[in-house]
């Protein structure tokens, strides 16, 4: 845990902060066991996240809702068609080395 860890303030939505900084050390700490980590050089960190649900409008929930079904049947098509996702993703390959392993599993799978 970073030893500058930011300390949070009397109350946190109305949450008193002690419970507020349980919850928040609960949550990273969770984070760290199950591997919600980012970090490509040196220490990693936790993946960003919210400890509480955050407002945004009914609006831009509908959109993103109505473009799921078109959404997952791009992925759908994309991952059924793996002559094209190989040669493309070949291309990222040489900078990308986790990218670079998913590929050649696939290959290894598709060749079985």
């Amino acid at each position: 845990v970073n030893a500058k860890r930011r300390k949070l303030g009397d109350s946190v939505a109305g949450i008193p902060a002690d419970v507020a900084q349980h919850l928040r050390d609960e949550t990273l700490h969770w984070a760290g066991t199950t591997g919600v980590l980012v970090g490509a050089e040196g220490a990693y960190m936790h993946a960003p996240c919210a400890l509480l649900p955050y407002p945004f409008p009914a609006s831009l929930f509908a959109q993103a809702t109505s473009l799921a079904e078109p959404f997952n049947l791009l992925v759908d098509r994309c991952a059924r068609d793996l002559d094209w996702l190989h040669r493309t993703t070949r291309l990222v390959t040489k900078h990308d080395d986790f990218t670079g392993r998913l590929l050649k599993l696939s290959e290894q799978v598709a060749a079985e």
